[in-house]
């Protein structure tokens, strides 16, 4: 089900009205799609919702009074931990002042953190977009609302395992391909990089940083040289356009990604990027290989000794 944010008011109201059993967990995530992805695992009774309304960006969103209150009445929190506001949050929990259990992703054991290719950083951009970081993250959740809500705790064990088997499968399925892409922010590299495609270069370096002039000429200079496989775009960044048109200019495909601030869940956009990935017609490390022949293989022998006997006896039948 997929959940979208409610107003402040609403939500204050709904949850205040909630029965005091403790029946159900409340549960509060910044970002929309991490609603959705939490709702995937929820048991009947507990409330999730996010902070930071669909289509809103999150690095540029502030905090409002209503918005603390409801973070003092979630058993559990979900960050990830890198825009301003989940900044302000860990400073609360830290200080006492928010009681909440407070997850934030990339502090999960298990979950595996990439480079930022053009500034060598961390990239905390879209962590839960590669599908094993993903079933790091639900699986320790699930964990946290066992111990919160051991009532539920079969049915937090069995929604997962549905969304383990389903990521299981899209693994399976797309396989591993190779090729070096263009990315029009670091959010392509957690879409992309977990089917063997390596993001190289980005149009967007970091959140609202444009891309140099030397950067833009390195792109192009990828592209006319013909070591660029695709060109990743992000629907709703700044660089889509300029993705767009690279694609076209240099006839390179193109991946479009959805946006990371749409309330489509995780598993929502991997089942989406396993798509293109597919679409794009990526060759797998397994088709190369095929065609890669080693020289001492068998068949290469024969194919030679073939060839040699018909030199052979054409000579042969020259010198006659």
């Amino acid at each position: 089900m997929k959940l979208r944010c409610l107003i402040s008011l609403i939500l204050l109201s709904t949850m205040a009205a909630s029965s005091p059993s403790g029946e159900g967990i409340k549960v509060i995530t910044t970002f929309g799609y991490l609603a959705s992805d939490v709702s995937l695992l929820a048991c009947d009774g507990d409330e999730v919702y996010s902070l930071i309304p669909q289509g809103v960006d999150p690095h540029d969103y502030q905090l409002n009074p209503r918005d603390v209150e409801l973070l003092k009445r979630a058993d559990i929190i979900i960050s990830t931990g890198h825009t301003p506001i989940e900044r302000e949050i860990k400073e609360m929990v830290s200080k006492g002042e928010v009681k909440s259990r407070l997850i934030e992703i990339p502090n999960l054991d298990g979950i595996k953190i990439l480079k930022n290719p053009m500034t060598g950083k961390e990239n905390l951009h879209g962590v839960t977009l590669d599908p094993r970081n993903y079933l790091v993250f639900m699986n320790s959740t699930k964990e946290i609302m066992k111990e919160i809500n051991p009532r539920c705790s079969k049915e937090y064990e069995r929604n997962f395992e549905k969304v383990r088997a389903e990521v299981e499968e899209i693994l399976s399925r797309v396989g591993e391909v190779s090729g070096e892409v263009i990315g029009s922010s670091p959010v392509t590299q957690y879409y992309l990089e977990w089917s063997g495609l390596s993001v190289k270069w980005l149009l967007v370096r970091e959140h609202g940083v444009p891309p140099t002039t030397r950067d833009l000429l390195e792109i192009e200079r990828a592209l006319s040289e013909g070591k660029v496989s695709a060109i990743a775009a992000v629907r709703g960044d700044s660089s889509y356009q300029k993705s767009l048109e690279l694609s076209e200019k240099y006839g390179v495909p193109i991946i479009l990604l959805p946006s990371p601030i749409e309330d489509e869940s995780s598993l929502d956009r991997i089942r989406i990027v396993s798509k293109e990935i597919s679409k794009i017609g990526m060759e797998t490390k397994d088709k190369r290989e095929e065609r890669n022949v080693p020289f001492s293989s068998p068949l290469v022998v024969m194919f030679a000794i073939l060839l040699s006997s018909a030199v052979l006896g054409g000579r042969k039948f020259l010198l006659h």
